[in-house]
């Protein structure tokens, strides 16, 4: 904690201060500048609207949509006006096909009066069809009706499938480009009313890129959410389904507890979530000590309306941590126009049980004619392994209300409690293989208190919360803003053991030994080594553990401005974001709570002296590196002389009270985030559209350590990072059912709070990554058949990763010539010199009849270290789905088989490794592999009644469970097991009460 007279907390304070003038300032220019940049034609005033120009005027921002089978691209105002006034009722009227008008749109919505006043000289619209509830939904429902016509704010462009946008000869649209698909990447694109296309393949595909696009993506929507997908499910799982995308446990290998039950990693290209970027409604989120995320702990599957998976960096404006491996963009479900309360319950293995309601109110005069959506759930699960119980609840709302004519605002507010009992130190990694084959392969914890796998002492509290206050305002004709001032919250208090069980049968499962009083740790080792405890002393009653925290608070503003003209249009913008970390670990005997300061003698990576022997092969219990403590003499407190760390804070307090020498680290850490940007769009005659765009980043991490974690020193530091990251993209239709796109941008990641622990941070820690990405692809859409293909390379000039040392992190570890003579047993992070990534993806959907579809993905995803030209670990060498879907009126279900091809577990080893026969043949062990593996699940959904719906899910029907070991040099009695959970299921009931 920082101390409020010292001259570093009056810097901060200043820092924020300028930092917070700067950005409004910023803000305020840019305001000014654009507000002087407008043509001031009163657009929307009645009496232009009575006396409209007689050439083009000022660009409205609102584009009028129809289904490209209607046969029509241009019309003049007056025929726009006698379509939506009803005077017009056949496309064939206006030269197109014949087929009668159908005109859809939401009554009382802000942009109905827009469009009333421009195109149709203030006379009110005559609707036909029933609005679907929001602008991707009516656009959704314009392009399954042939005959169809509607009208959106050009921002929403792209949200549905074959959607023609007219171009309006004498009143100009900000966006008369043609045709537009599924896939534009805006928040409106995936809100939860994508409803009612099963008449075309766009419709029922389980994901699908677009028309549009400017890189590979793959928009999945709440359709396949409802249908496909489970009511526990959480985002990682829902996006699996896209090309190039795995999900794992922490371990490596698909889900270690059940369906929803665990957290899961997720992978995009082979990239992990260090080099990804997650979204929720645009809204950018991560953990703090590095850009990952906490897939269970935030947004259950109740509040999300659809997923847009990207493979790439987006654009300027697609902002985040660490966007070059790509997006996870999650979206709300959408207020409804029609009032309505569900309920749901389901029943699962492992006795899964999940209740849950979501209320819709409808527009409401009460609400100031804006519309309330409040949902809860409650989720209770003993989980596969063992003693692994989860507890979660989900509150949220959300509430959109238009403020006048040209402004709507949205708020949003989820809160998340989540209570598991699981290993800190143990899980996901696995049970050793004498627990598997004395207990099961679900083993992990159990009911046996006095033992270190006993689930009293191994359990997390996660509490967090994620909400945002959104203002989208329409201020004059060409121009747009969208604000969202945001907050997150984070807290995780865990309470583990330092390890879990014993890999031999002679060996406690419980207490800690003890080195006697005078001796030396050389001559305990002696002792062990000899296969006696002679030397020690046992204590049965210790249970040696931890507590730890990892809290964080996070507050920000995501600020833009589209301004349309013609032959452009540009977006400017900034992010601005504050994060606030509290960290810390305590090392506690959790059999009788006091601080526990011998629970064991070894030595870390720095030589420090810290707690922890380890089983070795041959089921001998050993110190962590005897080498390092050899002429060291315990005390008579049963310390190893210089216990945790030389540098002498082995006595005094935290400022909490808690023993320095039982503080493993002590840690408060601030992020300053600045990242404006500046992209545009030109249309070229061509048909080209043309995306260049320039984002600055200006980072600074501060780190405020009363004991820093490995070097256990004090530090108070900071590093500040800025760089410039350009992109540029392109789209070009080349024809009505197909396009093509190319992409080129550049990704910056800052290190991780874990670079941090050295002893002078600013000198030693290490180069951020750093990436350019290259990427082109093609879009095919027709009724029956939807596809995409795209080829990629992302060379990455600093690659972070961790590698195996000795005690004083020395690559060339291990016994022999040229080698220090120290063991391995250490990871530290080392500047690889970068790799190439490199794959091509394949997507495609068929529509074979009005029932049945068939749906497929293939990728292949090369990751080729530059050091060693060699695959880099954890990353699939390819991916594969494949589905079978059937939908009618009353039955929808889908089979559906993911493929994850060989990984490998170790680091490929350096071409100057100096052990490299050796590290390469580890390196090439099949036991150091996940083997190829697929998993199918089957879901069905019953339509039993209008009100009514039965849902099944049967996940790994095949009961595919690969077994592997956690990255150890072969199979011993110390190896971690891991597997993939066996077939599991969930019935889901759901009630519309009204």
């Amino acid at each position: 904690m920082a101390n409020l007279d010292s001259p570093l907390f009056v810097r901060r304070l200043i820092f924020i201060w300028r930092y917070t003038v700067r950005t409004i300032t910023a803000a305020a220019a840019i305001m000014v500048c654009c507000s002087l940049a407008i043509p001031q034609t009163p657009a929307f005033a009645d009496s232009a609207a009575s006396n409209p120009p007689a050439g083009p005027g000022p660009s409205l921002g609102v584009s009028v949509v129809v289904n490209a089978a209607d046969g029509v691209s241009t019309l003049t105002r007056a025929q726009v006006e006698s379509i939506f006034s009803g005077r017009i009722t056949n496309w064939k009227q206006l030269g197109g096909g014949d087929l009668p008008i159908s005109v859809i749109l939401r009554r009382g919505n802000a942009i109905e009066s827009t469009f009333e006043h421009v195109y149709m000289n203030g006379n009110r619209v005559s609707a036909s069809a029933a609005s679907q509830g929001s602008a991707a939904g009516d656009i959704a429902a314009v392009a399954a009706t042939p005959g169809a016509a509607s009208f959106v704010y050009t921002s929403d462009l792209g949200s549905a499938g074959l959607v023609q946008a007219l171009n309006v000869s004498d009143v100009r649209s900000t966006d008369a480009s043609g045709l537009v698909s599924i896939g534009s990447v805006t928040s409106s694109t995936l809100n939860g009313a994508y409803q009612g296309l099963g008449q075309t393949a766009s419709g029922v595909a389980p994901s699908q890129a677009g028309l549009d696009s400017t890189e590979a993506h793959s928009l999945i929507t709440r359709d396949f959410i409802d249908e496909s997908s489970s009511p526990i499910a959480e985002f990682t799982r829902i996006a699996s389904i896209a090309p190039s995308v795995t999900t794992a446990g922490k371990s490596g290998v698909g889900t270690t507890n059940g369906p929803g039950l665990t957290e899961q990693a997720l992978t995009i290209r082979g990239m992990s979530t260090d080099f990804t970027n997650e979204t929720f409604d645009g809204i950018p989120f991560s953990d703090t000590n590095d850009p990952s995320f906490h897939s269970t702990s935030f947004f259950p599957e109740l509040l999300i309306g659809g997923v847009d998976v990207v493979r790439g960096p987006g654009n300027a404006s697609d902002v985040g941590y660490a966007t070059f491996g790509g997006s996870e963009n999650m979206f709300s479900i959408a207020p409804s126009d029609t009032k309505s309360l569900e309920v749901f319950g389901s029943l699962g293995s492992w006795a899964t049980g999940l209740l849950g309601a979501r209320y819709q109110s409808g527009k409401q005069n009460w609400l100031g004619g804006g519309k309330l959506i409040l949902s809860y759930q409650s989720l209770t699960a003993n989980g596969y392994l063992s003693d692994n119980f989860v507890k979660s609840r989900n509150y949220a709302l959300k509430y959109e209300v238009p403020l006048g004519d040209r402004t709507l605002l949205d708020a949003f507010w989820s809160q998340n409690n989540i209570f598991l009992n699981q290993s800190d130190a143990g899980y996901p990694d696995g049970a050793t293989l004498y627990e598997q084959q004395q207990y099961g392969p679900n083993y992990s914890l159990n009911g046996t208190p006095g033992t270190a796998n006993y689930f009293g002492y191994n359990y997390e509290a996660k509490n967090t919360d994620f909400g945002y206050l959104r203002l989208r305002s329409n201020p004059v004709g060409n121009v747009n803003i969208d604000n969202k001032l945001y907050t997150y919250r984070y807290d995780n208090e865990t309470t583990s053991t330092d390890a879990l069980g014993s890999t031999a049968t002679t060996l406690p499962s419980s207490g800690t030994l003890t080195c006697n009083a005078g001796l030396t740790v050389a001559q305990c080792s002696a002792s062990l080594a000899a296969g006696t405890n002679a030397n020690f002393t046992y204590n049965a009653g210790d249970i040696g553990g931890y507590l730890k925290r990892n809290k964080y608070f996070v507050i920000g503003d995501l600020f833009g401005t589209t301004i349309s003209y013609d032959w452009a249009q540009f977006n400017v913008g900034a992010w601005l974001e504050h994060s606030s970390t509290d960290r810390h670990n305590y090392d506690i005997d959790l059999n009788n709570g006091q601080w526990d300061y011998a629970a064991g003698n070894g030595c870390d990576a720095f030589g420090n002296v810290v707690s922890g022997f380890y089983v070795n092969a041959n089921g001998v219990l050993t110190p962590t590196s005897p080498a390092c403590m050899t002429n060291k003499t315990v005390n008579g407190n049963g310390l190893v002389d210089g216990y945790h760390g030389t540098t002498g804070l082995n006595t005094g307090l935290l400022y909490n009270g808690v023993p320095v020498a039982a503080t493993n680290f002590d840690q408060q850490s601030m992020i300053y985030n600045f990242q404006p940007y500046l992209e545009a769009k030109f249309t070229l005659p061509s048909g080209t559209t043309i995306y260049p765009g320039i984002r600055l980043l200006s980072i600074t991490r501060y780190d405020s350590a009363q004991i820093e974690a490995k070097v256990r020193v004090p530090e108070n530091e900071y590093i500040h990072y800025n760089t410039e990251l350009p992109f540029l993209s392109l789209n070009q239709h080349i024809n009505s059912k197909l396009s093509f796109y190319a992409q080129y941008g550049e990704g910056y990641e800052i290190p991780d709070i874990g670079t941090y622990y050295v002893a002078k941070p600013t000198l030693l820690s290490t180069a951020p990554n750093s990436s350019f990405t290259y990427q082109g692809g093609f879009v095919g859409k027709t009724p029956y058949f939807v596809w995409d293909a795209d080829y990629y390379t992302v060379n990455f000039s600093n690659l972070v990763s961790s590698l195996k040392t000795d005690i004083n992190g020395a690559l060339n570890c291990g016994v022999g010539a040229g080698l220090t003579g120290l063991p391995c047993n250490f990871s530290n992070s080392f500047n690889t010199g970068g790799a190439t990534y490199s794959g091509i993806e394949l997507e495609a959907t068929a529509r074979l009849n009005p029932v049945l579809s068939l749906y497929a993905n293939y990728s292949t995803d090369s990751a080729i270290n530059k050091a060693s030209g060699l695959q880099n670990p954890n990353v699939p060498i390819q991916t594969g789905a494949f589905g079978v879907l059937y939908k009618s009126q009353h039955f929808d279900a889908s089979a559906i088989l993911k493929m994850s091809g060989r990984q490998y577990l170790n680091s490929p080893p350096a071409y100057n490794d100096a052990k490299l026969a050796a590290d390469l043949a580890a390196y090439n062990a099949p036991i150091n592999m996940i083997p190829n593996y697929a998993t199918l699940d089957l879901n069905g959904t019953f339509r039993i009644s209008g009100n009514d719906t039965l849902q099944v899910n049967i996940y790994n029907v095949t009961n595919v469970t690969p077994l592997i070991t956690n990255g150890s040099p072969g199979l011993t009695s110390k190896s971690l097991l891991i597997s993939q959970v066996p077939a599991s299921f969930l019935v889901t009931y759901k009630r519309k009460l009204f």
